[in-house]
């Protein structure tokens, strides 16, 4: 190691070095996280740090493999805080889903129930058939403690609408109240069926599904002459 005059070592910039390196640098991050975007994120993070604060190379060992090192700790924070920030927005767009299938068409309805029952408007709900698989876990409606799955989701949705028409009705009886089925309609959900189904449904089953207007047609029509069965 080199001294000046007073004996103190001499602090040489890493940067030249490191620069010299970046290309091999760059093929150690994108093995490994195997995204080129990513990893050149991760070093540039890496370059930014060591260039605001040059003293914290070492002065007693070579940079290259300290800086590897440093690249390997970086990337396995990357990767936690990414992993982190995934379930956070998985979770977020569970609780989105039951907010926009269950609950926030519930709360609409509770702020309109008094002034729909003067003017005797009705209410309809859309549900379906897979209610009848539905599950309601009142206490975990984000699937925060059991398997999360759409289909599931789907039928938990479903069975709560149909839960909430049963009470609306019991409560508001000037109301007209009703829960509708369209029908197997054709929507963007079918995408996430397997390959076997999708086949299915676009071409034996296709005479039986209707598109989407034409299900909201029939959901309309329905409740003028509605007929409950709990």
């Amino acid at each position: 190691m080199k001294r000046d005059e007073h004996g103190r070592a001499d602090t040489v910039s890493p940067i030249p070095v490191l620069l010299e390196n970046h290309h091999a640098f760059l093929r150690y991050l994108e093995r490994r996280a195997g995204d080129r975007a990513l990893a050149e994120d991760i070093l540039q993070d890496a370059f930014v740090k060591i260039v605001a604060r040059p003293d914290r190379a070492p002065a007693d060992e070579a940079i290259v493999p300290w800086f590897y090192r440093t690249l390997r700790n970086a990337a396995i924070d990357q990767f936690r805080r990414r992993d982190a920030a995934g379930r956070a927005v998985e979770a977020f767009a569970h609780e989105l889903e039951a907010a926009v299938d269950v609950v926030g068409p519930f709360l609409l309805t509770a702020l309109l129930r008094e002034r729909l029952a003067t003017c005797g408007g009705r209410v309809i709900t859309l549900t379906g058939i897979y209610q009848r698989k539905g599950r309601v876990d009142t206490s975990d409606l984000h699937f925060a403690r059991r398997p999360y799955g759409w289909l599931a989701a789907n039928n938990q949705a479903q069975q709560g609408r149909l839960l909430f028409t049963v009470e609306l009705a019991r409560k508001a009886p000037r109301l007209m109240t009703a829960a509708v089925h369209p029908g197997a309609v054709l929507t963007g959900a079918q995408a996430r069926l397997p390959f076997a189904a999708r086949a299915v449904i676009v071409t034996l089953a296709r005479p039986a599904f209707v598109r989407p207007e034409v299900g909201a047609i029939l959901c309309c029509g329905w409740p003028r002459t509605p007929i409950f069965k709990a």
